[in-house]
């Protein structure tokens, strides 16, 4: 990375904003020489938050020695302070020189001070915008696809799973739902060129005898209606990663007129500076009321953070996950639902039941229970979980044997077989458990995955390297990681909670041997 910002936070009541590491670890371990910047704020906060130092001057000073070289304020008079810091001799011209070597560097290697008939950029004038071409496109729809996410796919009347849904058998179709017609815009995350909602995708996907119905008051009264009269009922719920407080053509800047510090009105809803106080989904009533009309539901959830939706996960015959501001974010649900994708998204956190299979949130303890390495309780969606339209066999676990450098590694395969009637990804995931380290360790923990594409009845060898220094821990004691002579278990499985095949492994300071469980 050529910049980064310090955070606000202080570490050992050491302010990030002038924490030695900055150039310690950053500059001179990792080799940082571009720009690290301040974030919003956080120059005006060493004086008034952390109390750390008497005014600007002496804040100022501080940031840039400890290798601070770009300040991004809010309202602070950081010019003003940049000159009372050298009348008061907290910093020399030297010390300027310094701050600014980052941010000239970086600009000698973007070529901003090259004649522009030299810069490769401005070649692009008046040029195609790349971001609208057909390849982009292509990658957009690619993203979208393999990021859906197929929590639950229980039976129908007739007993067979509820999707894929065939679009030349269903006599019609309704989508609804406050998220059926838009393609909500995430906080930072720019503005698509273009977006296809779920209600478009669906009419663009059905033939045209099928009717595929919505409703334009936008009322739970008016989407039960709809959904009464049609054969099966898409509703597509979720949050509002913004709270509804950013006008989506401000989210280009990160400036608006929007205070930084309201509130979010909805407790399970959250953004920059307004923490979520809840794991409730609002929306959850509309899925209920769809439901009680038409027990043919299908429920999207574009949501960009987890949902305790235990009752919708009880009830509900399908459930789809995906993330809000993709520009493909329709099309790609409507792929799963016709079965044009065969879903294999993963989820990357644990979804829990409720809020009390959590600790409390100021509980830094990672053991307390937080997160799938150590949470003991079953939760709603285990890290890593997804399903498919078909089933997948996994073989023994292969590990290599023999000598093993300090620096070296092992490499672990499994065969696996889809066994099931649809060609298909598999995300094949390697997880570790320590049998008999000195010290706690995670209850299990993700040390590898590849996603791979097997045809229906085809089988393949996924092999995911496993090194030493991936088995150590971090020793108080000494300062320093250590890699214990120990018995570890490696897994292989669908999930964090779908182990499928293990082979233990001995650890020796020099070699590791193998052997089968």
């Amino acid at each position: 990375a050529k910049s980064f910002m310090a955070s606000y936070n202080a570490w050992n009541h050491v302010p990030m904003t002038v924490n030695p590491i900055l150039k310690d670890l950053a500059m001179k371990q990792w080799g940082v020489d571009g720009i690290i910047s301040t974030d919003a704020g956080s120059l005006g906060n060493l004086v008034n938050f952390h109390k750390a130092y008497p005014d600007l001057n002496h804040a100022i000073a501080a940031a840039m020695k400890a290798g601070i070289g770009m300040f991004l304020t809010i309202g602070e008079p950081w010019k003003d302070g940049v000159r009372g810091a050298l009348e008061q001799k907290l910093i020399t011209e030297q010390d300027l020189d310094n701050s600014l070597r980052g941010s000239l560097r970086v600009a000698i290697r973007l070529g901003l001070l090259d004649p522009p008939a030299l810069v490769p950029y401005s070649k692009m004038k008046g040029q195609p915008n790349p971001v609208e071409s057909a390849e982009h496109k292509a990658i957009a729809l690619q993203v979208a696809n393999e990021s859906v996410v197929l929590l639950k796919n229980g039976p129908d009347s007739t007993g067979r799973p509820l999707l894929p849904l065939d679009k030349n058998a269903i006599r019609s179709i309704a989508v609804v739902g406050p998220l059926a017609k838009i393609v909500l815009p995430d906080f930072y995350g720019g503005v698509p060129p273009y977006s296809v909602s779920t209600l478009a995708a669906v009419q663009k996907a059905v033939p045209p005898n099928v009717p595929v119905m919505a409703n334009n008051d936008g009322s739970i009264e008016g989407d039960v209606a709809v959904a009464r009269k049609a054969d099966v009922v898409v509703v597509v719920v979720g949050n509002n990663p913004t709270c509804n407080r950013i006008p989506k053509e401000l989210l280009g800047s990160l400036m608006s007129s929007v205070a930084p510090t309201a509130s979010c009105p909805i407790a399970g809803e959250g953004m920059e500076s307004s923490d979520r106080t809840s794991l409730t989904l609002a929306q959850e009533d509309w899925i209920k009321a769809i439901y009680a009309a038409n027990p043919k539901t299908i429920v999207v959830l574009v949501a960009s953070a987890p949902f305790a939706i235990d009752w919708t996960d009880e009830h509900v015959p399908a459930i789809l996950h995906t993330s809000h501001n993709g520009q493909e974010e329709g099309t790609a649900i409507a792929n799963v639902l016709f079965g044009e994708t065969n879903p294999a998204g993963r989820l990357v956190q644990t979804w829990v039941k409720s809020m009390d299979q959590l600790p409390p949130m100021m509980d830094y303890n990672i053991r307390h229970g937080r997160t799938y390495m150590y949470m003991k309780d079953k939760p709603l969606y285990p890290f890593g979980y997804g399903l498919s339209y078909t089933t997948f066999k996994y073989g023994p676990v292969n590990c290599g044997s023999g000598r093993m450098e300090k620096i070296g590694s092992v490499t672990c395969s499994v065969d696996v077989t889809n066994t099931g009637p649809r060609d298909g990804d598999e995300v094949v995931q390697m997880y570790v458990k320590h049998l008999d380290s000195k010290v706690e360790r995670p209850i299990h923990e993700l040390k590898g995955f590849e996603r791979v594409t097997i045809a229906r009845g085809q089988t393949r060898k996924v092999s995911i390297p496993l090194k030493a220094s991936d088995l150590a821990y971090w020793d108080e004691t000494k300062n320093g990681w250590t890699v214990e002579s120990e018995t570890v278990e490696v897994q292989f499985g669908a999930s964090s909670a779908d182990v499928r095949a293990t082979k233990t492994i001995q650890v020796t300071r020099w070699q590791i041997m193998t052997s089968e469980k």
